[in-house]
């Protein structure tokens, strides 16, 4: 009778802990997709925590066409096969932690702002010892090598989220990443998806 007692106890006590944490956490996952000096996207797991503290671990991958690129460059036969993948690109790749605050904009959560900023790791790759080659119908006529560089990055995106179910929604902002070597500045839009809010705003 004591095992079933106590059996019964510990239940009770995980179930009442199990509601406590995800009153107080809610973790989930963001896709976007931004537009700007480059174009790129995002994904990022976040952790509310009291629905005023946000914790944003990212990458954010951007590309554009290189400055420096040949006025003559052009691209052959597989590389418009390839729908331009194989063409040559600046690139960077971001990982970043941020902190932000939770601002409610409506009573029922189903919009909040979510003002986030963090420290980030950036990876630039830029095409550069362009070399015209033989005019050829298949390949693009220049070749080229990567030059490589790492830089720590500041990273502002402050966000508009639109939890419309406790399960899904969508997020739209703005995002800055800056670095001695480069800044994206651009605007996205994506979804949200995870443990957004609660059941029912409390008041």
């Amino acid at each position: 009778m004591k095992r079933v007692l106590f059996l019964l106890l510990y239940l009770v006590s995980a179930q009442s802990l199990y509601a406590q944490f995800f009153d107080n956490n809610f973790i989930y996952s963001s896709g976007e997709i931004y537009g700007g000096n480059y174009l790129g996207g995002e994904i990022a797991l976040n952790w509310v925590y009291k629905e005023k503290h946000a914790f944003k671990f990212g990458w954010v991958a951007n590309a554009k066409t290189p400055e420096n690129r040949p006025e003559d460059y052009k691209i052959g036969l597989i590389d418009a096969l390839m729908l331009g993948t194989t063409k040559p690109y600046d690139l960077m790749e971001t990982y970043q932690v941020g902190y932000g605050r939770i601002v409610p904009i409506n009573p029922l959560g189903t919009i909040r702002a979510n003002l986030s900023i963090g420290l980030a790791y950036s990876k630039l790759k830029k095409p550069t010892n362009w070399e015209k080659v033989q005019d050829n119908f298949l390949a693009q006529n220049y070749t080229w090598e990567y030059e490589r560089e790492n830089h720590m990055s500041i990273v502002v995106s402050p966000k508009i989220e639109f939890p419309f179910s406790r399960y899904f929604g969508f997020t739209v902002g703005p995002i800055l990443v800056m670095n001695k070597q480069e800044t994206f500045v651009g605007i996205g839009a994506g979804t949200i998806m995870g443990l957004l809010r609660r059941e029912k705003k409390q008041s």
